[in-house]
């Protein structure tokens, strides 16, 4: 995987794509994080609530693009200091370490994430 920036890189047939949430100084607040891939809801792996992952094998042919687009609420009552660090790893990683962080100042807390298929 190759970075362009933090919302997109440029990645291979076959790689397997991780996207760690990690929801920081919530104290005893609940968080939120929704994601869909490819137009459809993107389950997180079992066992992750605490710290959702979600991953993908890249599937679309050279030249095709897989979107994912996340959704994260701070649910009224939440810290003001209350961030979520987005961490996202390939293989053989170029320009990293990659991902974002959102907290409540962001102004899109719907980010989109581009991943190119490359040769």
């Amino acid at each position: 995987m190759k970075k362009n920036d933090a919302f997109s890189y440029d990645v291979s047939e076959g790689e397997v794509i991780v996207i760690t949430v990690t929801p920081k100084r919530f104290r005893d607040s609940l968080f939120s994080v929704r994601a869909e891939r490819d137009g459809k809801v993107f389950p997180r792996r079992p066992g992750t609530q605490n710290a959702p992952v979600f991953q993908f094998t890249v599937t679309k042919p050279v030249e095709d693009i897989h979107t994912v687009i996340f959704e994260f609420s701070f649910i009224e009552g939440s810290p003001d200091d209350a961030f979520y660090d987005v961490d996202i790893e390939g293989e053989n990683d170029v320009g990293c370490p990659c991902g974002f962080t959102i907290d409540k100042s962001t102004e899109n807390k719907e980010p989109a994430i581009e991943f190119f298929v490359a040769q």
